[in-house]
């Protein structure tokens, strides 16, 4: 049997231990010399803790394993991060000398309104206060080394590679083709250096990420649309959608609202024809990902252009 050093046992495929995340490189044999130390009954000092039998279980990990042996950094070109004994700070970036905590399953911020991680040993998401359900969940599939986005809240989803190197370095990046519709600018390689947790390192990853795409939905939901209604006559050119306002499968152009049972497409005016390549309801450029506006059945076509225009509404 093979055990972490927090004392779970791990599976034969592990990755990383479901109880405290570390990885499985650092996982030790039950008699190995380097067993994890823990304080004597007569209450000996930090300094001359003996070592004693291992003990297993969630218990351990929360004993220690945090403040013994968890201290490193991680980088991208816009952002520097260090991991010093569970807590993480921003020494370079966004939110500059903001911190966290992390216990083996949680990443908390000094300021709640940023939201906090949820790790479950297979399972990573991220919550926002008052939101309904995780902004994004990410699962990790081992034998792939890699981190699904299999729900996000905003655009498209974007993948994650675990590259593992030497000396216990690991670089995490954007899979190729993955998240094409994301936000301008946000870096998409990052370098482990040290012993940092690995769902940590995601976190970190998606944070700056994490913060603009929310940013961007809370914008476009503040929004007041107004429909442009021209005749279209024989027009035949179809609106289309980016990828965040078809996120949830056929959308109607004008209400926004999932389109189910017969499709009624959606048609543009010779005017709004022009914009074509553009999201008929956000404005955004579609690129390479769109999919086909519809209509629902309390937004009737009656031959009117569907393309929408908004305004902003003040608080």
């Amino acid at each position: 049997m093979v055990y972490c050093r927090c004392g779970n046992q791990l599976g034969a495929q592990a990755r990383f231990c479901t109880s405290c995340g570390r990885e499985y490189s650092a996982a030790i044999e039950p008699s190995s010399s380097h067993a994890p130390a823990a304080q004597s009954a007569s209450g000996a000092g930090a300094g001359s803790a003996p070592r004693t039998t291992r003990s297993s279980g969630p218990a351990a990990a929360a004993a220690g394993w945090d403040r013994e042996y968890f201290c490193g950094n991680i980088e991208s070109n816009q952002e520097s991060w260090t991991y010093r004994n569970g807590l993480v700070n921003c020494e370079r970036g966004l939110k500059k000398n903001m911190g966290f905590k992390w216990t083996e399953t949680q990443l908390t911020a000094d300021a709640t309104e940023f939201g906090h991680g949820v790790w479950d040993g297979r399972k990573a998401e991220w919550f926002f206060p008052h939101d309904d359900g995780a902004f994004w969940t990410m699962i990790y599939h081992p034998q792939q080394e890699r981190w699904e986005n299999t729900q996000i809240k905003w655009r498209s989803a974007v993948h994650w590679v675990w590259n593992e190197q030497d000396a216990g370095n690991a670089r995490i990046y954007v899979e190729e083709g993955s998240g094409r519709d994301s936000i301008e600018g946000a870096d998409t390689n990052y370098v482990k250096t040290g012993d940092v947790p690995p769902p940590v390192a995601l976190f970190v990853a998606m944070f700056r990420r994490t913060l603009a795409l929310r940013d961007e939905r809370i914008e476009r939901m503040s929004r007041g649309y107004s429909r442009c209604g021209k005749f279209c006559g024989g027009a035949t050119v179809a609106p289309v959608l980016c990828a965040s306002c078809s996120a949830q499968g056929p959308t109607c152009v004008v209400c926004g609202n999932g389109v189910t049972g017969n499709l009624t497409p959606g048609k543009l005016c010779k005017m709004c024809a022009i914009k074509k390549l553009f999201c008929a309801r956000c404005g955004d450029r579609v690129g390479q990902t769109s999919a086909p506006g519809y209509l629902c059945g309390k937004c009737p076509p009656l031959g009117d252009c569907c393309k929408m225009t908004y305004q902003v509404k003040t608080m």
